[in-house]
């Protein structure tokens, strides 16, 4: 647990001073992404998952074999395995910047084309155009990963009436960074490029890589885990042009 926790704090929640250069470090954790947040009770993926199910089922709708949906910041392909738990057979593209993270994802044979591109603001993805039913995007928006801005970059890959599922962790260090993403999303909002289906916070989002990342509730009650979770909020829109 140590082990994976120094990894986590070096790898993933440490600022670099590119994105390419964090790029380089997930490649060299690629091997023990997986056992590391597990050992984290990491569970974005499967809640991005479990909410898109959520919103397809309250609207009415089905997935067919001919439904697409792009997972960016792929990673090791954690989304690509609980959309296929949940028997979606559709397409699933996936995108990364780490080749080292998409390495491992490409042995899952989950996914049917891989793009190694890094995402940042106002870069020109190399993913189709108005092309998507449905994207997801799990883990990456904090500091030092996603920008709030890329969300309307990636808005360009979505067709019209399609779906964005994402998801930010609010522990104690992210508060910032989850300011930031909520007043572009209400931009977007606002600029009528989407409309929300749902957002929902949840309690139990991940587990803290230390105790001082949670912030208590306003009783003071202690914190008694060595490891408590931390809560995370996950979003889901429709693109309407």
């Amino acid at each position: 647990m140590e082990e994976s926790l120094c990894r986590i704090k070096n790898l993933a929640h440490a600022s670099v001073a590119s994105l390419e250069m964090k790029m380089q470090q997930y490649d060299r954790w690629s091997e023990n992404f997986e056992s590391d947040v597990s050992n984290l009770d990491y569970r974005a993926p499967k809640i991005c998952v479990d909410h898109l199910y959520r919103v397809i089922e309250s609207k009415g709708l089905q997935f067919t074999e001919e439904t697409e949906i792009i997972d960016l910041a792929a990673g090791t392909g954690l989304v690509g395995k609980f959309l296929r738990d949940k028997q979606f057979i559709g397409t699933i593209d996936a995108q990364d910047g780490s080749s080292g993270m998409l390495d491992v994802a490409k042995t899952k044979n989950i996914y049917s084309n891989f793009y190694e591109c890094i995402l940042k603001p106002d870069a020109i993805l190399p993913l189709p155009v108005n092309h998507y039913d449905v994207a997801i995007l799990s883990g990456a928006l904090s500091d030092s990963q996603v920008h709030p801005t890329c969300l309307k970059d990636i808005l360009r890959h979505i067709e019209v009436g399609g779906i964005f599922v994402f998801s930010t962790r609010s522990n104690r260090n992210n508060l910032d960074f989850k300011k930031k993403l909520e007043i572009e999303i209400e931009k977007l909002e606002h600029d009528g490029c989407w409309e929300k289906l749902l957002v929902n916070d949840v309690k139990e989002f991940e587990r803290a890589t230390s105790p001082e990342e949670v912030i208590q509730a306003a009783d003071k009650q202690q914190i008694t885990e060595e490891y408590p979770f931390i809560s995370g909020s996950v979003y889901c829109y429709r693109k309407l042009n």
